[in-house]
């Protein structure tokens, strides 16, 4: 057996790297996109971002939007060039779309 030492984070969600390359990579964020639009001038995160944080969420095992927030910030944090949302604006985006 050998050893190593790493001074990089390591957590318990490795593979959620790999999910979001693939979600970015086959062009899903890009048709979400095209599908439903901008979501207005003062909004920070698009809808792919917001669709793509409930997705990456889910396969870390959350269940409810307050995990995001709770629970899987800090690993959902670790993911490259992907910016954590809240909760709140998770439910907003929720709403925006069920109108």
């Amino acid at each position: 057996m050998k050893i190593t030492y790493s001074t990089s984070k390591i957590n318990s969600f490795g593979g959620i790297n790999f999910a979001n390359s693939i979600i970015v990579n086959k062009g899903i964020c890009s048709t979400i996109d095209q599908l439903l639009g901008s979501r207005g001038i003062r909004a920070e995160y698009s809808y792919s971002d917001l669709i793509r944080s409930y997705l990456l969420m889910a396969l870390c095992g959350g269940e409810c939007a307050e995990d995001i927030t709770e629970h899987l910030r800090g690993e959902l944090g670790q993911v490259k060039d992907f910016n954590v949302c809240s909760a709140d604006t998770l439910l907003r985006m929720q709403k925006e779309l069920s109108t």
